[in-house]
């Protein structure tokens, strides 16, 4: 194999160790297709808990973190299960909603949420959306 051959790595994004806001530089833990924990490093601004991807890179070695996957491009798979949808959702990657929203999100929607919500609110344009997915479960006051 050439040594600048890319490899293909994919799994599910278990956490994201850190995000540089900036530039988008991220270090996270992605669990892979024999569920073993990868270290994955590079530029993925939207990553979040719950989502899988596929990232195409090679393998380095940190000299203080280790072994880790450097990945030049990445694609993102949003997740379909309803489980993997609620890790996705209460994992922050829509501004607003949080562990609680995503578990009435998820109850109401099931593995169907994300075709209900606006592409923008989970990724496409994050910083101008309004969503307020659940409006009648809102409490109403007297």
């Amino acid at each position: 194999m050439d040594e600048n051959e890319l490899l293909e790595l994919s799994g599910t994004v278990d956490s994201v160790i850190y995000k540089n806001e900036e530039n988008g530089y991220t270090v996270l833990r992605l669990r892979d297709e024999n569920g073993e924990g990868v270290t994955v490093v590079g530029c993925f601004p939207y990553a979040a808990p719950g989502e899988s991807m596929i990232a195409s890179g090679t393998w380095m070695n940190h000299s203080v973190h280790g072994r880790q996957f450097k990945a030049e491009f990445a694609q993102r798979i949003l997740p379909t299960s309803a489980s993997a949808i609620y890790d996705f959702l209460a994992g922050g990657s829509v501004k607003g909603i949080g562990p609680a929203t995503a578990a009435l999100i998820v109850d109401r929607f099931g593995d169907r949420a994300l075709d209900v919500m606006p592409a923008a609110a989970y990724g496409k344009q994050p910083t101008t959306v309004t969503f307020s997915p659940l409006p009648s479960l809102r409490r109403s006051t007297v």
